[in-house]
This record gives structure tokens, sequence and C-alpha cells, in this order.
């Protein structure tokens, strides 16, 4: 049994129409928990450390590295492309999150009614999956808001399919199980006056919610599930509340402020002129309320409505449109500031002192950012078509590691440690790149975004987390030991790029909780020292465990023109690389090797015929034929 609420004018206290419907309006809803088809839209192409470029609350170019370190390291782990529903185009309108869960609301692009939710798990950071989703064929979800298990959505529907609505707005529940992972597949959907409700925020047993086009504002309770108040306003985009107030922001350019107890008017604050019916958003900061003000960028009130800062959209990006630069939304987590600035990323800000930004940097997204939300230690960006880039904030205790007592660095975000130096330093760090000559012991978090090297008599102790590079292999500058450097890590170690231990070279793991991540190429030379047995090797590149055991073969390839080709190889070590030792019949021209482990054929190898004498280590995780070309001198690990 389905109980059916439409919120009329301003006028309208209760509840006027009251009518059983089917299965909770839900019969045409698509429910599905299938997290490994779900997950092949994730994808990790891009994933690694994001750095910051210039910003200012001036605007200006903004394309330039950030000169100085900062305390907010970030990296992307994974970006999700939109589901399709009958074969229709979707996009990202809106997350929120509980924890390290999310709910990503979907809606169509153009005119109609399609769209859905996904519940997307983000608990471990190295796997992150899709674990829910729910379509809808005749409704668009314009915004959620996680309460008490249960996902609150405001969105439009297809009229049609909803008998006795009498306007396309809606807003409703889902119910959630398992910790807020799944859909349970139970709900409701009230009406609402308007074309489409855009916005809503719970504060205790209350709903506070808006309706764009012929507006509305209205408060309902969610225990009694009836209306409180229904005020009109044209064309309301956005909601917040904190401690005292609410505020609402609507298309006429207006903030207006209202007494949470009694929802009486307090006061209202005229703003620049704004484009009708576009996406924006509103957060409180304390007394502080924070706006996504359009073509004039991200604007900061008091309490008593004076404007106190803003931060300026920047005036010129290279091969960007400027129409394309607008500021459609903001976040607030605990004094973290982030805006979506369409086609110039997201700009991060903090609030020191309190009354005023402090502009970090411009994170460029190769996209427009059109919605963003920051919850714990994630940020979400909505990308349209694009999907949702999901970015983690690396900062917070590591493995126990309690760093709060070591001094942050606040110079050059390009460190160099000089030989004869012994830093000491902890907390959040994010830099351009890093340079160890001498010894460096951080304790906490750190990413750096560029190239590290740990050089002879170099010394670099990490305790805690660590991330550097960007994927795939060879877009970005490698993590490398030098010959006589030393590398210790008591935490988790994650490379984004390729992983470069030269010879005579030291990797030590410390404590008994340790891991490390290569998401790129292992590059070795001889004679490295690795130390210690308590650890993870996430994704078995190092491959430190002897096994002289296997007996490779090299045979003459069948798709190989040239005769009486023939090679020996012998293992050179633990590693498990193996040399090209002599060679029958060398031309100078490319030839082709089957590879067999026993009689089992492991691999295809194209090389050169001066390849002798040069390593190639064994992949052990090839099942399947597969053709590499070596150049001369080569080395793959």
């Amino acid at each position: 049994m389905k109980k059916m609420l439409f919120m009329a004018t301003a006028a309208v206290m209760a509840m006027v129409s009251c009518k059983k419907a089917d299965s909770d309006m839900l019969d045409s809803a698509r429910f599905s928990n299938d997290a490994a088809a779900h997950n092949k839209r994730l994808s990790f192409k891009n994933i690694g450390v994001l750095g910051y470029q210039s910003a200012n609350k001036t605007g200006g170019r903004g394309m330039q590295p950030v000169p100085v370190a900062n305390q907010y390291p970030i990296e992307l782990i994974a970006e999700l492309f939109p589901p399709t529903v009958n074969g229709q185009e979707i996009q990202a309108s809106h997350v929120d999150a509980n924890g390290s869960v999310a709910y990503v609301a979907y809606n169509q692009r153009l005119d109609g009614y399609v769209g859905g939710i996904e519940i997307v798990d983000v608990s471990n950071a190295l796997n992150p999956s899709v674990v829910s989703q729910v379509l809808f064929p005749d409704r668009d979800i314009s915004s959620v808001t996680y309460h008490n298990n249960r996902l609150y959505f405001v969105g439009a529907c297809h009229m049609p399919n909803y008998p006795g609505f009498t306007t396309p707005a809606i807003f409703g529940y889902l119910d959630l199980t398992n910790n807020g992972t799944q859909f349970a597949g139970t709900g409701r959907t009230f009406n609402m006056p308007g074309r489409v409700a855009t916005d809503l925020t719970i504060d205790g047993n209350r709903a506070y919610i808006t309706s764009g086009n012929d507006g509305v504002f209205v408060t309902f309770d969610l225990t009694s599930e009836t209306v409180v108040s229904s005020n009109g306003f044209a064309d309301l985009r956005s909601v917040a509340v904190n401690n005292s107030t609410v505020a609402l922001y609507s298309g006429d350019s207006k903030l207006r402020y209202f007494n949470k107890s009694n929802l009486n008017a307090i006061r209202t604050v005229d703003l620049p002129a704004d484009w009708a019916e576009a996406k924006r958003t509103i957060a409180f900061h304390n007394d502080y309320l924070i706006v996504s003000a359009g073509k004039r960028g991200v604007q900061l009130f008091d309490a008593t409505g004076t404007k106190t800062d803003e931060i300026l959209l920047p005036t010129s990006l290279p091969n960007i449109n400027p129409d394309e630069i607008v500021t459609n939304g903001v976040t607030n987590n605990n004094g973290y500031f982030a805006a979506a600035n369409g086609a110039a990323g997201i700009y991060v800000a903090d609030m020191t002192p309190v009354n005023n930004f402090n502009v970090i940097g411009r994170i460029d997204l190769n996209g427009s950012a059109n919605f963003v939300k920051s919850v714990g230690n994630y940020i979400y960006v909505a990308n349209g078509r694009g999907g949702i880039k999901i970015i983690r904030l690396v900062r917070g205790t590591i493995h126990g590691i309690n760093c709060n007592t070591f001094p942050n660095y606040a110079g050059s975000s390009d460190l160099v440690v000089g030989a004869s130096e012994n830093l000491v330093h902890g907390q959040a760090l994010g830099l351009q790149s890093l340079t160890v000559n001498g010894r460096l012991y951080h304790c906490g978090t750190v990413t750096v975004l560029d190239a590290v090297n740990v050089n002879n008599g170099g010394t670099l102790e990490v305790h805690g987390a660590f991330s550097q590079g960007q994927y795939p292999a060879g877009t970005g500058a490698p993590f490398t030991v030098r010959s006589g450097g030393h590398l210790m890590v008591e935490g988790h170690l994650k490379v984004y790029g390729d992983f470069v231990m030269e010879s005579n070279s030291r990797l030590t793991f410390l404590g008994t909780n340790s891991r490390i991540t290569i998401y790129g190429r292992y590059i070795r030379g001889n004679n490295i020292t690795i130390i210690g047995t308590s650890y993870v090797d996430t994704y078995n590149k190092l491959d430190v465990t002897p096994d002289y055991n296997n007996v490779f073969t090299f045979l003459n390839s069948t798709t190989n023109n040239s005769s009486g080709v023939s090679a020996t190889a012998v293992a050179l070590d633990a590693f498990q690389r193996f040399e090209f030792n002599s060679l029958s019949n060398p031309s100078g021209a490319m030839q082709t090797m089957n590879i067999y482990e026993g009689s089992n054929l492991k691999l295809t190898v194209t090389f050169p015929a001066d390849y002798i004498g040069r390593p190639y280590r064994y992949g052990k995780t090839y099942n399947q034929t597969v053709t590499r070309n070596f150049a001369a001198g080569d080395i793959f690990l």
C-alpha cells in the first residue's frame, strides 16, 4: 500500500490527497547487486597522484604547479562511468556519502525522465566497487541524501506512470540494507509541486526540500510523513542548514535565510544575476554560508548576510572556452572546501582565519566539473557523461601510527634534502618532487606527483602512507632508489608508475603491517637488498622468493622465417630474470622465440639477434601467448 502526498502552493500546509498505488511506486525500478557487472564501468587507467596548480582569489591563469608544499595530498583512485537505461545515456548529477560508502545520482542530459542511483564502496581504496544499483526508466534523480539507513532523493518523473500525481516533481526514499551498501528494493515516492525537485537536506527528523521552476520550499516531517510548511519561491536551486538557520538559493539571484526553529524569514540577500535553472549549491561552515555563484565564482557570507570573501574564476585557461568556466557547486568537509568550476576543474581551499578563504590550488580533471562533494577522506566530482571521479585525501592515521607531534614541512614543493641534512617532518604533505641526498624521516602521509630520487648516501624513511607518480607507467617520472640509496617503509608505499632499484640499493620494510603496491613496472639492477619478511606485495611485483627449479627452453618459432635459430637461458637470481647467453645463426634480424616452462608454452618473445646477454624477467602471470617487442638494451622486469 502506498500513500502519495501532493505538496501544493505556499499556503497549503497539509496533505491534500492520499490514495493507493502499487509497489510503493517502484514497479518500473530495476534493482541489481551484481557488482561484477557494475564494476566493468570502473576505470583505473588515469589513477595516480594529483597535483595542485596555482590559483588565487582574484582569478588568473592557474596553469603552473603550486610552488610550496601543501597539507592536503590527494590521489585519483578510480573513475566511474555512467550506466545506460534502455540504451539512453544518463549523467552523474549528485553525490552523497556516509563514511566509506558513496551514493551517486544520475539524470538525463536532455529533456526526459531517465535516471538512477548507484552505491559505491570505497572502504578499500585499492579496489573500490559498485555494489548496488537502481535504474529508473521513468524518473530523473537530482539529489540524494543518506539518513538513518535510508537514501532520500528528489527529482522528476514521467507523470503517466504515476497515477494521481499532478506535477512531475518528486521526493522519496529507498530503504537500505547490509550497512547501507545495498538497496533493499523497497521505498516510497511523494509528489511535489513544480517541474523538478532540485535539492534536499536533512536535519534531525526533518527534510528541507526545494523545487525549481514553479518552485516551492517544503519542510517535511520524516516521522509522521507530513508537510510542516510550504512556501513558494521561483527557481529554487539549493538548500542548506546549520544549528540555527535554513538557507535557500534561488534562481532570482537571492539568498533567503529562515529561523530553523519556527521557519520565520530572517533576511534576503541579493546576488548578481545568474543563469536560469542552472545547477548551483550552497553549504554552511559554522555560521558562514558558501555559495556557488556561477560566473561570480565562490562567495562567502557571514551570519548577517554580509559578503566577507570570494574566489573569482580564472580569467583565461589555454584551450578552454571561457563560457564553460562557471562555479556549479561547493562542498564543505569540516573546513576543507572544494568548488566545481566546470571546465576549470575544481578549486580547493581552507578557511584561515574563519572569515576568509585560503586557496590551496586548482585541480585539473580534464573534463567539466559539474558537482563536487567531499566527505571523510574522499572527494567525489560529477563530470556529467564522464561519470564520477573518486579522489582520495591521503591523510589520517595509518596503521595506528600517530604523527601529530611531528612538525609540518612548509617549504618548496620541490623538496631537496642536502647531503649533510637530517630532516624530520610529519603529518600530511603534498609535493611536486622529492630528492634525498641526506636523510629524511617523515611520519604521516605523503604524495609526490613527479620524480622521487633517493640518491647515493641518501636515506628516505617513511612511517605512514606514501604515494607517488601516475599510471600507466611511462606517463610520469619514476620512483628511483639509486645505487647506495636506502628506502625504509613502515606503512603503505604506493607507486603508480615505475619503481626502480639500481644496483647496490636497499629497501627495508619495518614493522609487521607494511605494504608495497606497484602499478607500473619493477625495474632492478644487480646486488640489491630487500630486508623484512612481514609485508604485503600487493601485485607480487618484487617476486623475492627464490625459485631456481624452473627450466626454460627456447625453441624456434614456426612463424620465424629464419632456420636453425636456438638459444639457451640461465636463471640469474631470485627474481627469476633470465638472459640469452647464446644464440645460433644470428643474422641481425628480429628473432621470434616461444618460451616454454617444461612442455607448457608460456610466452612468445620477439627480440633482435644482438640481444645476447640482455636480461629479461620471466613473467609468472602469463597464461596465454603474447608478443613483446624488445629493443637492444631494454630491460623488462
